[in-house]
């Protein structure tokens, strides 16, 4: 791709920066949710969607939006967007994606192609010199630098990730009371929740931990916890005050991601459950405060959020 076409696809982006504007547009008013001022959900065009599950969303880092869809594989920017509803291929009728963004941003289409980019100088990879690492210590190994030898790169366009696992899924998750802050994300993702009022036996799957680890070095302030272990059947009771996360509801998806313990983006993994997962006298790792239940509990719930 080359400079002028990299700026003229984010400008588009930018100019289709409005979420419920870019909705309308593209025809996906009917069943609209409204989440706030810059997010918007909307029945998925890329495949059969009765409720509002994918996520339209304004990114204020960049000022542009993202299009992450709950019931399927559509995840990306406004142009996997527009190709889902006008049935096109991302990557092979993408001029084509252009075309009708620069249409929706009120642009005219590109009458000639755009210029080809003269090649850039290859690079070649070798060591600092003595010299450098005296003068720069944090050098490393390699650097490189620019040859007089132009060459081509021909680079993948990846958009669709693929599961190296998959896990089926329970009715709903129960998260044990005394985590408020946890409980305190999971309302920021704006999850509907419900909290027992009354206890419940019910049967369940408990996370047996089999080896819990910390990281050695910090990621943007976290210590990463992993768990590895496996859900076993047991009974048990619920005390009141227990969070329900059902599953019926739009985002869906999110909840195995922050709930499952092997998930890397889980609450486990960023320290929410430490209090319980590690104990201050023993080796052996705590109980994993989340439970899985294949119905609904038999209790009295009240709504926390929608």
């Amino acid at each position: 791709m080359t400079q002028a076409l990299r700026d003229d696809t984010y400008e588009l982006r930018q100019r289709l920066s409005d979420p419920d504007t870019l909705a309308r547009s593209l025809g996906l008013e009917r069943g609209m949710q409204r989440i706030s001022a810059g997010r918007v959900l909307v029945r998925c065009p890329a495949h059969q969607d009765s409720t509002a599950s994918c996520s339209i969303l304004y990114r204020q880092e960049d000022q542009t939006v993202s299009v992450n869809c709950f019931g399927c594989d559509l995840s990306g920017n406004v142009f996997h967007l527009i190709a889902a509803v006008r049935r096109l291929d991302i990557q092979r009728d993408f001029p084509r994606v252009l075309d009708e963004a620069r249409r929706l941003a009120g642009m005219a289409p590109r009458s000639a192609p755009v210029p080809r980019e003269q090649p850039r100088p290859q690079l070649r990879v070798v060591g600092p010199t003595p010299e450098e690492r005296a003068q720069s210590p944090w050098l490393r190994e390699f650097r490189m630098r620019p040859t007089e030898q132009p060459r081509d790169y021909r680079i993948p366009y990846l958009a669709l990730a693929a599961p190296t696992s998959t896990l089926a899924l329970p009715a709903g998750y129960v998260l044990l009371p005394g985590f408020a802050e946890a409980e305190a994300n999971l309302a920021a993702h704006g999850l509907a929740l419900e909290r027992l009022r009354t206890p419940a036996a019910v049967s369940a799957e408990r996370f047996a931990i089999g080896k819990l680890d910390i990281a050695p070095r910090l990621f943007q302030g976290h210590a990463i916890v992993s768990l590895t272990g496996a859900w076993e059947s047991t009974q048990v009771e619920l005390p009141s005050g227990a969070l329900w996360v059902d599953l019926r509801q739009p985002l869906a998806r999110l909840i195995p991601t922050l709930l499952e313990p092997a998930s890397s983006d889980s609450l486990a993994a960023w320290g929410f459950f430490n209090r319980a997962l590690v104990r201050q006298w023993s080796p052996e790792p705590g109980i994993y405060p989340v439970l899985r239940l294949a119905q609904r509990p038999p209790s009295v719930l009240t709504t926390v959020t929608r």
